[in-house]
């Protein structure tokens, strides 16, 4: 799926085809075929302005027109593209990329992490990350840095959030797993001695295993 609407797919020639209103536009023998590695993302930054990217480099055609190309060099990679940015996975790095309204792509950030990245995925408003050790974390699309982890020991395929915050994870072996928004709650007294009793000894506020927030309160009855 296409920023600005449409799709695009391509062929084992590195001919591409974006199907936009209803009409197919091909981009047929742009890419020097013995040179190029096979797009596996192809992405409109601007209206009619491709991003095509590959293992070996992110090329950037404009319309119909080959303009410029950014070297990558990785054997095996993730992509993601949003506000502007683009986010490429290899190994155990993430790399955050500027991209500009010509398509000039600038590094802005890397982060390396304790372990080799098998999955890597947007999710709503962050990234996501799962290990090979079966650990998924959100990853903090400003910063890069690993969030507390969503779940432990299962085998991730694709992290996804709901408009009402709640992720949704698609496992290999668990199938479709929901994790709910967290929420704190409150309630209201309307009896003022109990009220004023409770405000009195309320000691202390308890995380337990980073998930769940308790209140504790000592109250005499």
């Amino acid at each position: 799926m296409l920023q600005y609407g449409g799709i695009a797919f391509c062929n084992n020639l590195r001919d591409f085809f974006i199907y936009k209103n209803g009409k197919v536009t091909v981009y047929k023998g742009l890419m020097n075929v013995k040179k190029s590695g096979t797009p596996e993302k192809i992405i409109e930054f601007r209206p009619e302005r491709y991003l095509v990217i590959s293992p070996d480099s992110v090329r950037v055609f404009i319309k119909n027109r080959f303009t410029k190309s950014f070297p990558l060099q990785n054997d095996f990679f993730y992509s993601e593209y949003f506000g502007n940015t683009l986010y490429i996975a290899s190994a155990n790095k993430i790399k955050k990329y500027r991209v500009d309204n010509e398509g000039n792509i600038n590094q802005i950030l890397e982060k390396t992490f304790p372990f080799v990245i098998r999955i890597f995925c947007k999710a709503g408003k962050e990234l996501a990350v799962a290990t090979y050790n079966r650990t998924t974390y959100p990853v903090d699309t400003a910063t890069l840095e690993l969030k507390d982890p969503l779940l432990y020991n299962i085998a991730v395929r694709n992290v996804l959030e709901d408009k009402n915050g709640s992720t949704w994870i698609s496992s290999i072996d668990r199938g479709l797993i929901k994790i709910q928004q967290k929420r704190i709650s409150s309630f209201t007294i309307t009896d003022k001695a109990l009220n004023d009793e409770i405000t009195q000894h309320f000691t202390t506020l308890a995380v337990i295993n980073k998930k769940y927030l308790w209140v504790i309160i000592m109250a005499r009855f």
